[in-house]
Protein backbone atom coordinates (compact mmCIF):
# COMPACT_ATOMS: atom_id res chain seq x y z
CA UNK A 1 0.00 0.00 0.00
CA UNK A 2 1.53 2.99 -0.87
CA UNK A 3 1.68 6.36 0.84
CA UNK A 4 -1.35 8.50 -0.77
CA UNK A 5 -3.82 5.13 -0.04
CA UNK A 6 -2.67 4.67 3.71
CA UNK A 7 -3.82 8.87 3.70
CA UNK A 8 -7.00 8.09 2.27
CA UNK A 9 -7.70 4.99 4.68
CA UNK A 10 -7.29 7.44 7.12
CA UNK A 11 -9.20 9.77 6.46
CA UNK A 12 -12.23 7.68 6.12
CA UNK A 13 -11.18 6.12 9.53
CA UNK A 14 -11.33 10.00 11.03
CA UNK A 15 -14.65 10.17 9.93
CA UNK A 16 -16.43 7.06 12.08
CA UNK A 17 -17.91 8.52 15.05
CA UNK A 18 -17.99 4.92 16.36
CA UNK A 19 -15.69 2.64 15.30
CA UNK A 20 -17.65 -1.01 16.15
CA UNK A 21 -17.66 -4.65 15.03
CA UNK A 22 -19.42 -3.61 11.72
CA UNK A 23 -17.51 -0.56 11.37
CA UNK A 24 -14.45 -2.70 12.08
CA UNK A 25 -15.68 -5.16 8.98
CA UNK A 26 -16.68 -2.81 6.49
CA UNK A 27 -13.10 -0.81 6.66
CA UNK A 28 -11.63 -3.59 6.33
CA UNK A 29 -13.33 -4.60 3.21
CA UNK A 30 -12.41 -1.44 1.88
CA UNK A 31 -9.28 -1.28 3.12
CA UNK A 32 -8.21 -4.23 0.80
CA UNK A 33 -10.35 -2.82 -1.82
CA UNK A 34 -8.21 0.23 -2.09
CA UNK A 35 -5.50 -1.41 -1.36
CA UNK A 36 -5.96 -3.69 -4.46
CA UNK A 37 -6.93 -0.88 -6.33
CA UNK A 38 -3.84 1.12 -6.03
CA UNK A 39 -1.51 -1.53 -6.70
CA UNK A 40 -3.20 -2.51 -10.26
CA UNK A 41 -3.97 1.46 -10.73
CA UNK A 42 -0.52 3.12 -9.57
CA UNK A 43 -1.96 5.98 -8.09
CA UNK A 44 -0.09 8.65 -8.18
CA UNK A 45 -2.87 11.29 -6.69
CA UNK A 46 -5.33 10.90 -3.93
CA UNK A 47 -7.82 12.63 -6.24
CA UNK A 48 -7.96 9.27 -8.40
CA UNK A 49 -9.02 7.83 -5.27
CA UNK A 50 -11.62 10.53 -4.85
CA UNK A 51 -13.26 9.66 -8.19
CA UNK A 52 -12.73 6.02 -7.32
CA UNK A 53 -14.36 6.07 -4.32
CA UNK A 54 -15.60 9.40 -3.27
CA UNK A 55 -14.69 11.62 -0.57
CA UNK A 56 -13.94 10.10 2.74
CA UNK A 57 -17.10 12.22 4.45
CA UNK A 58 -19.41 10.63 1.20
CA UNK A 59 -17.93 6.65 2.02
CA UNK A 60 -18.92 7.19 5.57
CA UNK A 61 -22.17 8.40 5.18
CA UNK A 62 -22.71 6.22 2.12
CA UNK A 63 -22.73 3.53 4.87
CA UNK A 64 -24.38 4.56 7.41
CA UNK A 65 -27.40 5.57 4.88
CA UNK A 66 -27.22 2.08 3.99
CA UNK A 67 -26.83 0.49 7.40
CA UNK A 68 -29.49 3.06 9.65
CA UNK A 69 -29.21 6.21 11.36
CA UNK A 70 -31.25 4.85 14.71
CA UNK A 71 -28.32 2.52 15.05
CA UNK A 72 -25.72 4.99 14.91
CA UNK A 73 -27.31 7.37 16.98
CA UNK A 74 -27.91 4.64 19.76
CA UNK A 75 -24.25 3.68 19.68
CA UNK A 76 -23.54 7.32 19.52
CA UNK A 77 -25.31 8.14 22.89
CA UNK A 78 -23.92 4.49 24.58
CA UNK A 79 -20.14 6.22 24.22
CA UNK A 80 -21.18 9.48 25.54
CA UNK A 81 -22.95 7.66 28.78
CA UNK A 82 -20.05 5.86 29.03
CA UNK A 83 -17.06 8.45 28.49
CA UNK A 84 -19.67 10.38 31.53
CA UNK A 85 -19.62 7.92 33.48
CA UNK A 86 -15.96 7.05 33.41
CA UNK A 87 -15.17 10.59 33.83
CA UNK A 88 -17.35 10.90 37.01
CA UNK A 89 -16.03 7.75 38.55
CA UNK A 90 -12.55 9.48 38.02
CA UNK A 91 -13.66 12.53 39.84
CA UNK A 92 -14.71 10.82 42.90
CA UNK A 93 -11.77 9.21 43.49
CA UNK A 94 -9.68 11.58 42.94
CA UNK A 95 -11.58 13.45 45.75
CA UNK A 96 -12.01 10.28 47.93
CA UNK A 97 -8.34 10.13 47.86
CA UNK A 98 -7.65 13.76 48.29
CA UNK A 99 -9.65 13.54 51.06
CA UNK A 100 -8.02 10.05 52.63
CA UNK A 101 -4.67 11.99 52.48
CA UNK A 102 -5.35 15.31 53.60
CA UNK A 103 -6.52 13.40 56.93
CA UNK A 104 -3.12 11.64 56.87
Amino acid sequence: MNRLCKIYISEIKSFFPVFGKNEKAYFEKLKTNVDNFCDEADVSTIEELYIQYGFPMDVVSNYYSFVGMDSMIKRIRLKKLINRAVIILFLISSFLAAMYWGNL
